[in-house]
């Protein structure tokens, strides 16, 4: 209410662009996805009616690129963040964070050398803080695994963990933790991943300013730990869990939920419940459709 008292007493067209800028990040932590979008359009139009202020263009098109990719929009983000790089002579956190945010949604749809080319240079960037540093260490621990070069990803989780425990980023820490037990969880080796998992599940809970998301992805991990030990009940409770923080932080038609519900179709398939089954996949293909295509790569990438 405060925010839209000030964007009526706006006067000049610089803060009006700064209220839209502010009203957007706002709705985005209220998961209000659409209306942000909508205010960070319009501030980034405001910008453009005349003379901007470069960083805070940037900033704004980094945060819509954000909105974007959450909304499952892989493609605008992508080339706003392109685009942005492009138009904008930036430096230190700045410029790391947009080369980071373009690598890692280069890595998500599967184009993974480029995805590597941009998180180098992201890493590279001179003046780039140590939580920045951090956010693209991760980004390039989850490409190494998303490749399987698991001794290279199982080293940058431990740096990375390190690092945030020694600079008291317990966020970041947890993060790690999730990152480093999935790693061991994709190569099969249960029982370094599970101690792992939990960690991060109660550093997670134990942070004020935890996400749904970022809980919804640790709970997804322990679900599909317990898939793999054929403990199906606390799969699947884990696994529901996942569902619901995931679609509270995603919204229900997004493409990180269609991991979530192959693992719930393959855990009640154990238990020859066909239809659910049929059911959770049949969801999964309708939401990578609806978001890549009926032919796309991404589909056929993680095709149910």
């Amino acid at each position: 209410e405060n925010f839209e008292k000030s964007w009526e007493a706006a006067q000049t067209r610089a803060q009006r662009a700064v209220t839209a800028n502010d009203l957007g990040i706002v709705l985005y932590h209220a998961g209000r996805m659409s209306d942000a979008q909508n205010w960070l359009r319009r501030s980034i139009d405001l910008w453009q009616e005349g003379p901007a202020d470069p960083l805070r263009l940037a900033q704004t098109s980094d945060a819509l690129a954000l909105v974007d990719r959450l909304v499952g929009d892989y493609k605008a983000s992508e080339t706003l963040l392109r685009e942005s790089l492009k138009r904008f002579e930036l430096t230190g956190n700045s410029k790391s964070h947009l080369l980071s945010s373009l690598g890692d949604i280069l890595r998500e749809e599967g184009a993974f050398a480029e995805a590597r080319s941009f998180l180098r240079k992201a890493e590279n960037v001179p003046g780039a803080s140590i939580g920045r540093l951090l956010e693209v260490q991760i980004a390039i621990a989850e490409l190494d695994r998303d490749t399987k070069n698991w001794i290279a990803s199982v080293d940058e989780w431990n740096r990375a963990s390190a690092m945030a425990h020694d600079h008291g980023e317990s966020g970041i820490e947890a993060a790690c933790l999730r990152g480093l037990g999935q790693t061991w969880l994709d190569q099969g080796n249960l029982a370094r991943a599970e101690p792992l998992l939990k960690r991060a599940m109660a550093l997670f809970e134990s942070a004020p300013l935890t996400n749904k998301t970022q809980t919804g992805t640790v709970l997804a991990a322990m679900g599909q730990l317990y898939l793999a030990q054929d403990r199906i009940a606390l799969a699947e409770e884990m696994l529901n869990r996942a569902l619901a923080a995931e679609e509270a932080g995603f919204g229900p038609m997004h493409p990180q939920i269609v991991i979530v519900l192959e693992l719930l179709a393959e855990t009640v398939s154990r238990r020859n419940e066909v239809g659910m089954a049929r059911d959770y996949l049949e969801r999964a293909l309708r939401i990578m459709a609806a978001r890549f295509g009926e032919q796309s790569s991404m589909l056929d990438r993680k095709s149910v």
